[in-house]
């Protein structure tokens, strides 16, 4: 098994057999923007998708938490139709639509800035993360009527090989937690996440990465740590 590979597994375990009498959970939900990066990825544009998953409180140390997270996150970019480095026969077709679906688990450090009891405290997160692809599909965004959707297979050409089907990235962000007393709290998360392994994989993988930008809504419950949430 990869190494990026058994430190997800990892995680998920934790994830799995954390406590339940000392834990909380989380669940949030929000939209991405979305594309793809690097030296040879000038030319996508923007699209954008979806994220939805839970969070849980795996440790806590003063205003420091480490945050286990699972999310099924919608990734993916656009070919700008007018530009006709990749892919000529879909360009002619008005361009394409990449969308590639992960199952994706953070594993996150939150500061806490708030004091304790504070009905609204901000905080700052930042970890890796690792993703396994779950679906890929690919769209003609405009141009001749008719058109049929290219398969995933056709993209070797841009990627330089298959496309891999996990991902190693970085996330760092932070945002504000709302207390209800009593009833959990809710909070506002914003987040980017950058990709750290090519979207192709082996040695001539073209050097093209996710990218994201996200924002999410989330509502926490407490589970018998008073004072602690998992808004992150």
């Amino acid at each position: 098994m990869n190494t990026l590979a058994r430190v997800g597994a990892v995680t998920l375990l934790a994830l799995s057999f954390a406590p339940p009498s000392s834990a909380q959970v989380g669940i949030k939900g929000g939209v991405n923007l979305t594309r793809f990066v690097g030296s040879d990825a000038d030319n996508y544009e923007s699209t954008p998708g979806l994220d939805l998953g839970a969070s849980l409180s795996l440790a806590s140390l003063g205003p420091i938490q480490v945050l286990g997270e699972v999310y099924y996150r919608q990734k993916g970019a656009e070919l700008d139709p007018a530009d006709p480095a990749a892919l000529q026969e879909l360009a002619e077709a008005g361009g394409y639509e990449i969308g590639l679906d992960y199952v994706e688990i953070p594993l996150l450090a939150r500061l806490d800035l708030g004091g304790p009891g504070s009905r609204i405290r901000p905080y700052l997160v930042g970890g890796p993360a690792f993703g396994w692809r779950l679906n890929c599909g690919v769209s003609i965004s405009g141009g001749r009527a008719g058109s049929a959707a290219p398969e995933c297979d056709d993209l070797t050409e841009d990627f330089g090989s298959t496309i891999r089907s996990y991902e190693a990235g970085a996330v760092v962000g932070g945002g504000l937690e709302f207390s209800l007393a009593g009833l959990g709290g809710v909070s506002l998360d914003a987040r980017y996440t950058r990709g750290l392994s090519k979207i192709g994989e082996g040695e001539d993988a073209l050097n093209i990465r996710n990218q994201s930008f996200s924002v999410m809504l989330g509502y926490f419950f407490g589970m018998g740590m008073a004072g602690m949430s998992p808004g992150g």
